[in-house]
């Protein structure tokens, strides 16, 4: 079952009801607790319907609605159709689901990690460029630190075995984002954004990193202190596995 599979499951799920017991929900829900950006995901459209619920139920229908429509037709003086109570309660109803609804699908703010996550995947499949390309790792720190970006990132051990191809500074949100490239191979690189964590919308708020695919890029996001680190690669998810 893929990442889409499991959604389309996982949109109809109804919590207290037989879904619970469905194999396909049940394996979708599996799935889902083992990946940390589809768990997010479901959690939060739980929320929305949560949401739309609790708006729902406070509604109130005009006095009298039920024995008037048992009656089949309206108490005293016929009133024009648009200008009927119940009308006017269920047109504001459509109001606030399509407002609920159209903010539901909105696409997420500027600086939401998922858009950050989108436009430094662009950058390294489309505008890749590096300010220097260096092996030397020292000299890449001293580099990012004299013009604002980070210097002091921290690398898990096995990143730190990889020797380096260069680095860049970037922009986002006008906050500078720190992007180290470290070799892989002859023609292969990984790549490594560091950004302040106040910069990002929904940044991981632990060292836990939270994985996702992005295209032919998998990726993994974690926040250590100040800063929110990004790191990618062309691959699958073993491939940046290696580097967590």
């Amino acid at each position: 079952m893929n990442p889409e599979q499991i959604k389309e499951n996982l949109l109809l799920y109804r919590p207290g009801t037989e879904d619970e017991n469905d194999p396909d929900m049940a394996q979708a829900w599996q799935a889902a607790q083992r990946d940390p950006a589809l768990m997010e995901w479901f959690q939060q459209h739980q929320a929305f319907h949560a949401m739309v619920r609790r708006q729902l139920r406070q509604i109130q229908p005009p006095a009298g609605l039920k024995n008037r429509i048992l009656a089949g037709r309206p108490a005293g003086q016929k009133a024009a159709w648009w200008r009927r109570r119940e009308f006017l309660a269920a047109a504001a109803s459509l109001v606030l689901l399509g407002s609920l609804l159209f903010w539901w699908v909105m696409p997420p703010p500027e600086n939401h990690l998922a858009t950050y996550r989108q436009r430094m995947v662009k950058y390294a499949l489309t505008q890749y460029r590096m300010d220097i390309a260096t092996s030397d790792m020292a000299r890449i720190r001293a580099f990012l630190a004299a013009r604002g970006g980070a210097g002091d990132y921290v690398l898990s051990p096995a990143l730190a075995k990889l020797p380096g191809a260069g680095c860049a500074l970037l922009k986002w949100q006008n906050h500078p984002v720190s992007l180290v490239c470290f070799r892989l191979g002859k023609d292969d690189l990984i790549w490594l954004f560091v950004a302040p964590r106040a910069s990002i919308a929904g940044a991981p708020a632990t060292a836990q990193p939270v994985l996702a695919a992005a295209g032919r890029m998998q990726t993994a996001a974690w926040s250590q202190q100040d800063k929110t680190y990004l790191l990618m690669g062309l691959g699958d998810e073993s491939l940046i596995r290696r580097f967590l």
